[in-house]
């Protein structure tokens, strides 16, 4: 019995000793081949270096003097330069040159044969026009992997084409802290390999290239959106006056909720006619509908932010409570949010009193009427969205920037017509196709000249809907033609798409049509 004990544990150690052996034998082949992946790829054309000019700059667009003829892609990355001092020879005195000083990132967006347009996603400085631009130069670059040893034969691979960047090698990380770790240390390009994979990531952590087994392809950029094409809007409802928000719920019937400067208004869109009105004693600045027919409508009362906290029973508007500061819902969940002296709070309704719970600072720079709290990436932690100072979507974790929008939603804000313009949007969430956050982007080009005009033409505005999602990296994609006019309302429901807009000539003659657009 004791003998066939022992051998009994002989053999399981035995087993245990060739199990070890097979799992660093595996290990050991993984990453063999995976360097032995790394030193066939090939990186000839895609990070060539390619030199030329910036002769251009409108809003955050460049132009660049070079194009498909000298090797330039969609999503190659560009360094701006100014000159810096001058390089003398000391025997001679003769001016050699200038220092070149980095100070803006472009990103290629559009080429052309002999030219390219791409958006500045980052600045120091004031940017010089013409100035010097060179294709993947001084740029902090990423190296993300498993493997040390494959990770070092990758940098001096990429180190041919890349001389003048500054690596960072990353081997132990969780996906989630990437963003942050990217912002912090200001990375622009990032190489992440995988299981006989490299993949090559923007700052957004948006694919731009995939490099798998000698083969490469370029990624779209909106690669997620494949469910959604772009959609063709009809009318359904006209209101006359002026329209500062809609939204659309649909009950036992559609219903219409829409904000105008003196009341809160329900339509039946089904029986086309006027259910109830609750008057408002303040200037509306946007407003909420949670899924159990709770109401925050948001206001200002002397300059004091106040929200109002309604619910809408039987064709009639109850009033429960009212709070200083802006209020704001999760969308889809019944989380309420107070956005008060720099904070974010929770708030629970109990017994008719308030409880907040203090939740996180609130990002700096953000334009208040503008700032949202959900969770877009449905991860269970909630990011906080708005609008920044000079007009971008921007989305924040724990404060720490996640992504900005690369065009201005708001570039208009500021000599907006539209006194307080709200910022509108709607979260479409899908167990099988994840989450989608439909915003409005709008461009008015007539704000140079408002205070020269009588009425404003606001059909000269031109709006998209914009989709964003997360899967690996924020992207977006425009999902209806433009339309004429200030998109002031969207409504995402189970198989289509409601929106407004204001049109008409303000404040004389205006008018809001409802779109409906099915998926």
């Amino acid at each position: 019995m004791k003998r066939w004990k022992a051998l009994r544990k002989f053999g399981d150690t035995l087993c245990l000793i060739l199990l070890t052996l097979v799992l660093i034998t595996h290990s050991a082949f993984a990453i063999s081949h995976n360097c032995e992946f790394i030193k066939k790829i090939n990186l000839n054309g895609t990070f060539s270096q390619v030199s030329g000019f910036l002769i251009g700059i409108n809003q955050d667009q460049a132009i660049l003097d070079v194009g498909e003829n000298n090797g330039v892609r969609p999503g190659d990355l560009f360094t701006v330069f100014k000159k810096g001092k001058k390089i003398v020879d000391q025997k001679t005195g003769k001016t050699l040159g200038f220092e070149l000083i980095p100070v803006a990132i472009v990103k290629i967006i559009n080429v052309d044969q002999d030219f390219s347009t791409g958006i500045i996603i980052s600045a120091e400085g004031e940017i010089p026009v013409p100035a010097r631009v060179k294709k993947f130069s001084h740029l902090n670059v990423l190296l993300l992997g498993n493997d040390t040893a494959c990770l070092g034969i990758l940098k001096v691979k990429l180190k041919q084409f890349l001389s003048d960047c500054h690596f960072f090698l990353l081997t132990k990380y969780n996906s989630k802290d990437l963003p942050s770790y990217v912002f912090k240390n200001k990375i622009s390009l990032i190489f992440w390999l995988k299981d006989s994979t490299l993949e090559v990531l923007d700052s957004d952590l948006n694919p731009i290239k995939i490099f798998s087994q000698n083969k490469q392809k370029v990624v779209p950029n909106c690669e997620f959106f494949k469910f959604l094409p772009v959609l063709k809007p009809q009318v359904v409802a006209k209101i006359p006056g002026d329209v500062i928000e809609t939204k659309v719920v649909k009950n036992k019937d559609l219903m219409l909720f829409y904000l105008t400067p003196y009341s809160l208004v329900v339509r039946n869109l089904d029986k086309n006619e006027k259910v109830a009105e609750y008057k408002l004693d303040g200037t509306p600045l946007c407003f909420f509908i949670s899924n159990s027919g709770k109401i925050i409508i948001n206001l200002l009362k002397e300059d004091t932010p106040v929200a109002e906290i309604l619910e809408y029973k039987k064709d009639n508007f109850i009033f429960l409570s009212k709070v200083k500061g802006y209020l704001s819902f999760a969308p889809k969940k019944e989380e309420v949010y107070l956005l008060k002296d720099g904070k974010v709070f929770n708030v629970n309704f109990k017994n008719g009193k308030i409880k907040l719970s203090f939740v996180e600072n609130l990002p700096k720079g953000l334009l208040p009427c503008s700032v949202r709290v959900l969770d877009i990436d449905g991860d269970g932690v909630l990011e906080i969205i708005g609008i920044n100072s000079k007009g971008n979507l921007v989305v924040y974790r724990k404060n720490m920037l996640l992504w900005r929008f690369p065009y201005k939603l708001w570039a208009w804000f500021n000599t907006s017509p539209i006194k307080y313009p709200p910022f509108t949007f709607d979260l479409y969430a899908s167990k099988e196709l994840g989450n989608y956050l439909f915003v409005s982007y709008i461009n008015f080009p007539l704000s140079p000249v408002l205070s020269e005009l009588e009425t404003v033409p606001l059909d000269a505005a031109m709006s998209k809907v914009i989709v964003l999602t997360y899967k690996n990296g924020f992207s977006f994609k425009s999902i209806i033609p433009a339309t004429s006019g200030f998109i002031t309302g969207l409504s995402v429901l189970k198989d289509s798409l409601y929106f407004s807009v204001l049109r008409g000539n303000y404040r004389e003659n205006t008018y809001t049509l409802i779109f409906k657009a099915n998926f």
